[in-house]
């Protein structure tokens, strides 16, 4: 039996609604439009130097360094250089949309959530027995083991073994509710006693904790988030606005 090779528009939409991904299309539709509504009641407008600019940006950033590879780019994802030129200026104005609209709001919301975006530098081993948690706790505690051996002995993922339980910065909202009491240490480095959760006894080692300030990172991680809220209070407006 032959493969028919040709993909027709009723192919592609059938495969949309199989894959369940046509609640998703109709977001970013409406997220487009509202995009496109706002900046013109705010007189957000893009010149041609930006566009241009923020096109060459586009092509650096998906490593698009020839004519050719572009030309390439374009044919496998089946868009024409109008259409290129339209997810560059919708991008450019999403994000002279988002500089407006949280003017002042980024630095609000840091102030206001400052402690969950402290993080803790650490390490850690999960252990199943209470008693054996506590027994690893007083030995590293008393210098008698190393928590690095203790981590090559009961880890069993091989990749967090060989890092010896580092599970690297976490922010304190990223961590796991009932292991934030480690952002009470104030002296460090040093192992805290074993904490227990539904996946068992935490046995961590405190490098460091860093107290927030409001880098670029996190800038830009708070401004996403406030972007994303503003957009979905447009859209639920729009759901609302449309019954």
């Amino acid at each position: 039996m032959s493969i028919d090779a040709n993909i027709t528009t009723k192919d592609i939409l059938e495969q949309l609604k199989i894959s369940r991904k046509i609640p998703e299309i109709i977001e970013q539709i409406f997220t487009r439009r509202i995009v496109k509504a706002e900046a013109e009641k705010l007189s957000i407008k893009v010149e041609i130097p930006e566009l241009q600019e923020a096109a060459d940006l586009f092509r650096a950033k998906n490593r698009l360094i020839s004519a050719r590879i572009t030309e390439k780019w374009l044919e496998i994802n089946q868009l024409s250089l109008d259409e290129f030129e339209t997810i560059v200026h919708l991008e450019l104005l999403s994000d002279k949309l988002k500089q407006v609209v949280l003017t002042d709001k980024v630095e609000q919301y840091f102030y206001q959530h400052q402690l969950d975006f402290d993080r803790v530098v650490m390490y850690e081993v999960i252990l199943e027995n209470k008693e054996l948690a506590m027994e690893m706790y007083y030995a590293i505690k008393e210098g008698e083991i190393k928590f690095s051996e203790v981590a090559n002995k009961y880890i069993s993922d091989p990749e967090l073994k060989r890092k010896g339980g580092y599970r690297g910065q976490i922010k304190r909202k990223d961590l796991n509710s009932g292991l934030r009491s480690v952002f009470s240490v104030t002296t460090y480095p040093q192992v805290v006693k074993p904490i227990a959760t539904a996946q068992g006894f935490h046995l961590i080692w405190i490098e460091e904790i860093i107290k927030a300030t409001l880098e670029p990172d996190i800038f830009q991680e708070i401004q996403a988030l406030l972007y994303e809220s503003f957009l979905r209070s447009k859209f639920a407006d729009l759901v609302v606005n449309d019954k």
